[in-house]
């Protein structure tokens, strides 16, 4: 999060990956809430699905070009189920002395 953003942001939502991958607490503790996102697509990385079994007109919407595999849900690193969720959740709360609302 940068100065700017954060100046001129009335509510900054801080998204939380549930890897680790990018978490800054500082910029944690500076955002009015944060947001848990549970799945993620990454484009042209994990398991994907045939080609022939799209069209030129479905490839599109997933930005991906005729012939290549567009990702599917990659399994988060961190955390596996509930359990390892409420950990996360824990976690965050701690890093931000129980300030920031989390969803």
């Amino acid at each position: 999060m940068t100065e700017e953003e954060r100046t001129h942001s009335k509510t900054l939502v801080y998204q939380v990956l549930p890897s680790r991958y990018g978490l800054n607490p500082d910029d944690l503790r500076r955002a009015d809430a944060i947001e848990i996102v549970v799945g993620q697509a990454r484009s042209r990385a994990g398991v994907g699905c045939s080609s022939a079994t799209r069209s030129p007109t479905a490839s599109r919407p997933c930005a991906t070009c005729e012939g290549d595999r567009p990702a599917q849900r990659l399994p988060a690193s961190d955390w596996t189920g509930p359990d390892d969720l409420e950990i996360k959740i824990h976690e965050l709360r701690e890093i931000t002395d129980w300030e920031k609302p989390i969803s």
